[in-house]
């Protein structure tokens, strides 16, 4: 896991400069669309409402690096090592591991913040920051080929 604001995105590897590049370039998609980067990277951004914890699952991968990136609102996202949890099936075609377990971590990330979540990351997402507390959120999640870390 890294986290950091994008304004340190230069300070960090080589794929998220390129990231961060296209975030901030004239073709970027619009929401609910996606975009190949270059190199193997593509970005997905979508919008929703954050959900109680009790409603999320957890997730890994193990082909890509997700760099997830709030454009707007904010969302709780919960961290646990794949090592420490219990790994369920995975779906090669979609690069979805499975996984189950109890939280070693949470992060808030907010607009402006970007979080880097490696395959040794599972993860909740679309968390609320509050209980009881739903709130609107636009994000780009870049797909990163682990390859290039």
């Amino acid at each position: 896991m890294m986290f950091f604001h994008e304004k340190e995105a230069g300070e960090q590897t080589g794929a998220i400069q390129k990231c961060m590049a296209f975030l901030h370039s004239d073709t970027f998609p619009t929401e609910g669309g996606a975009a190949e980067v270059g190199s193997g990277i593509r970005c997905i951004v979508s919008k929703y409402t954050t959900l109680p914890e009790k409603d999320a699952s957890w997730e890994a991968h193990k082909q890509y690096v997700d760099l997830h990136c709030i454009l707007s609102g904010e969302e709780k996202i919960r961290i646990l090592y794949t090592s420490q949890g219990k790994l369920g099936k995975y779906h090669a075609e979609t690069d979805y591991q499975e996984v189950e377990g109890e939280a070693m971590a949470e992060v808030v990330l907010k607009e402006g913040f970007a979080l880097c979540l490696f395959p040794c990351d599972a993860h909740q997402v679309k968390l609320q920051v509050r209980a009881g507390e739903a709130t609107a959120v636009t994000k780009v999640v870049f797909k990163v080929p682990v390859e290039l870390f």
